[in-house]
């Protein structure tokens, strides 16, 4: 049961609940001594009372306590009130990187900024042997200045560290929310950000980080998840199978250089991807500059009365490109997972004349495409004509669709 605004945990009084899910409660509270917020992360007493799920929670006050970085979420204290034991953690005000994507994609120099700092915290993390193992959007915070706080290293382990939490450990509670945190050979983490490691049950270590990133960092660029499907084994078959499309063919404005950060920190082999935080924040740092390099170059050319004129013809040129690249992309995508299927669904209906009127648009987004060749094979046979003179054109129109508004076609 949720606790109630006013109960106070030693000198702590919680003002309100801010979550819960699987590892506990978290809620706002103000520390009476010191006059501040803070969170307190409490595992209730009925959960307390499992050994099991207890020494799990010591195990991430442990892990917590032992990282201090700018970009992680700061322990301030440890305790233990009517059986229920809890965390006091530094309350970071702002939204989750969760709450902004309901917003959509971020601004490509944004995201950037973002993965840098989370790249920064995971290497100051692994250089303690510590991995985190459910990174997600969920478990970063934005502060309102702009920087991130990585929360909640509760199924952080110290690498190389062997537990054992028993055979009933591994659940998942929800599609796509959080699985149990597990002995070696089954399944921990969330699942469309896991690792393919951790899907097979293998023992994860820092690489397996590293694909979180990369699948966080895809969806900030895109707004979409790199990895889901309809039910969390279906996600997870992707993650084991899948390639995700790419971010410049989602986004047109997605440099080349960050696409291939991207595609190394989601290799299926980790031995492919970064071997290192470390690196994965190298080479962020340096597309950041890149980034930064490529705006202020503009803007000097812009604040030059002499190349004002043409810089600005350029930058228009470009930014035509960049839209025609956009709108191109969207009507492709839109091709073929709207159109093909409502075509292929007009044609089990027996309306050929509708879907030959939709395969008629989507030959302008899929020339030479072969699946649509055969669907317009099929289509042919079922409307065939013969004409007198040959060659005559020939007007078709759809009565059983709209009767007599439905258009006038040609059927070449």
């Amino acid at each position: 049961m949720s606790l109630a605004a006013g109960t106070r945990l030693g000198p702590y009084e919680v003002v309100s609940l801010i979550g819960a899910g699987g590892m506990g409660e978290v809620y706002r509270a103000r520390d009476t001594r010191l006059d501040r917020t803070v969170a307190i992360k409490i595992l209730p007493s009925t959960v307390a009372a499992n050994p099991e799920r207890r020494a799990r929670f010591e195990r991430e006050a442990k892990t917590i306590a032992g990282l201090n970085h700018a970009h992680i979420c700061t322990l301030h204290d440890v305790g233990d009130h009517e059986g229920s034991i809890f965390l006091v953690l530094e309350h970071v005000a702002g939204e989750s990187l969760a709450e902004r994507l309901r917003q959509g994609p971020l601004p490509v120099e944004r995201a950037v900024a973002v993965a840098v700092e989370i790249a920064d915290a995971l290497a100051a993390a692994h250089r303690q042997g510590v991995i985190h193992r459910d990174l997600k959007p969920a478990n970063v915070m934005v502060a309102p200045e702009g920087h991130v706080k990585v929360l909640d290293f509760g199924l952080a382990k110290h690498v190389g560290a062997p537990f054992d939490l028993g055979p009933d450990a591994a659940t998942v509670t929800a599609p796509f929310e959080e699985v149990g945190l597990t002995r070696q050979g089954v399944v921990v983490g969330t699942v469309s950000y896991l690792s393919p490691e951790q899907v097979e049950g293998t023992t994860p270590d820092g690489r397996s980080d590293i694909f979180s990133v990369g699948a966080v960092l895809y969806e900030l660029l895109t707004g979409r998840r790199a990895f889901q499907g309809d039910s969390p084994i279906s996600t997870m078959s992707a993650i084991l199978r899948d390639t995700p499309v790419r971010a410049g063919e989602v986004r047109a404005d997605v440099p080349p250089g960050l696409e291939a950060i991207v595609n190394r920190c989601l290799e299926k082999n980790r031995d492919a991807r970064y071997a290192s935080a470390a690196e994965l924040h190298e080479d962020l740092v340096a597309c950041q500059s890149q980034l930064a390099g490529q705006r202020l170059a503009v803007r000097a050319l812009l604040q030059n009365p002499r190349f004002a004129i043409p810089a600005l013809l350029i930058v228009a040129v470009l930014l035509a490109a960049v839209s025609w690249s956009f709108w191109r992309s969207s009507r492709v995508n839109w091709a073929r997972t709207v159109a093909m299927p409502d075509i292929k669904r007009l044609l089990d209906e027996g309306r050929s004349c509708a879907a030959f009127r939709l395969v008629r648009q989507v030959e302008r987004y899929l020339p030479h495409d072969s699946e649509i060749e055969w669907i317009r094979q099929n289509v042919s046979r079922r409307m065939s004509f013969r004409t007198d003179p040959p060659g005559a054109d020939v007007y078709i129109r759809d009565y059983a669709d709209a009767a007599a508004d439905a258009p006038w076609d040609v059927f070449v």
